[in-house]
């Protein structure tokens, strides 16, 4: 199956524009992505007090992903209080960074069983 070699460049490298190209890394793309949403956009959204602690946020929100979320733990886990936490992911969520999604249960509420 014929690909046209743009496409192929876009499946490999994303849409970014900047990755793929010579000297340009995707860890690198990405770490400016970062520092540039963790300077402007967030600090537009919610006071951000420390930025280091933002990112530590981030990867512990990337190595829970999947899990449960306990703001009191990921907060302890980082070194900031709980409503904190819920204030950046909320600002972290509505800039796209993180997406939560509800916990995911097939029956509304338990079904009792009779015991003859």
């Amino acid at each position: 199956m014929w690909i046209p070699r743009q496409l192929q460049a876009s499946l490999a490298w994303g849409l970014s524009g900047t990755v793929g190209r010579a000297g340009a890394g995707a860890t690198e793309f990405y770490e400016d992505y970062l520092a540039t949403y963790l300077d402007r956009d967030l600090t537009q959204l919610v006071h951000v007090s420390n930025r280091r602690d933002c990112r530590r946020l981030l990867q512990a929100c990337a190595v829970r992903a999947g899990q449960l979320l306990n703001l009191a733990d990921l907060g302890r886990d980082v070194g900031i209080a709980a409503d904190t936490v819920r204030r950046w992911l909320a600002a972290l969520e509505a800039g796209g960074l993180v997406t939560l999604l509800p916990l995911f249960t097939p029956l509304i509420a338990p079904v009792s069983q009779e015991v003859p």
